[in-house]
């Protein structure tokens, strides 16, 4: 039955009629009646902030999609007896539910960029020539490196299998691999230490590191490419 057709009004503190089943065995049809009735109204308050929102790091069908899980809690939620109008109550849930996934998918965008241009200077400095050295070996060197960087900045080890250097690591090996690099970190001087640390695990740049340790990059780049080194060969992996 239409719950339209047996409804329940109650007047809310501005006067306005709000119509609201009573939560009886046919809840859920009347659940999905005030769905189909306030999904337009959901959607119109995701496209205003859609509208306001800067660089669009999500898309609008996202946003909706999140409004409509708002209204759904909010239908969930309300009570007449709260004296509130059902849309003034859902209102906030609705922008609540579309703001926080935007807030998380843009600062998730953010960090992603900041990682990529920080790998993408690392892979230049250490690309830089060794003259002493052919351009395989120079080569293996970079590969190399950039396997000792992944261990110093992956942290999670315990989170999921890794694959590393063309083998497969279980989490318990990870995790043991990742515990003697930062062990090893002893054999380095404290600059080289800093650096390794402001790199790896407080993702900054090499501009920014050089700032704060009063060096130039190119200083930098070659202190980060010497401690990596000194940590390569106490893994053994010459």
């Amino acid at each position: 039955m239409d719950f339209l057709q047996n409804q329940k009004m109650t007047i809310n503190w501005v006067g306005h009629i709000d119509v609201w089943p009573a939560r009886d065995c046919d809840w859920e049809n009347s659940r999905a009646q005030l769905f189909e009735r306030y999904q337009e109204w959901s959607k119109a308050i995701a496209r205003k902030i859609y509208s306001r929102s800067l660089g669009k790091d999500l898309e609008l069908k996202d946003m909706e999609q999140y409004a409509s899980i708002g209204l759904l809690e909010a239908i969930e939620r309300y009570e007449p007896s709260f004296g509130v109008p059902f849309k003034s109550f859902a209102k906030k849930r609705i922008r609540g539910e579309v703001l926080n996934h935007l807030y998380r998918f843009s600062e998730s965008a953010n960090q992603y960029q900041c990682k990529k241009q920080i790998l993408e200077e690392r892979l230049e400095k250490l690309q830089l020539a060794d003259s002493s050295k052919s351009p395989a070996e120079a080569i293996i060197d970079n590969i190399v490196e950039l396997a000792v960087g992944f261990l110093l900045e992956h942290d999670d080890a315990h989170n999921s299998e890794m694959v590393l250097n063309g083998q497969r690591y279980n989490t318990v090996e990870f995790a043991h691999l990742h515990t003697r690099i930062w062990h090893y970190m002893d054999c380095l001087t404290d600059v080289e230490r800093e650096i390794l640390d402001m790199h790896y695990q407080k993702i900054n740049s090499f501009s920014d590191i050089a700032m704060h340790l009063n060096l130039t990059v190119g200083r930098v780049s070659q202190l980060h490419k010497q401690a990596l080194k000194k940590l390569r060969h106490k893994l053994s992996w010459v």
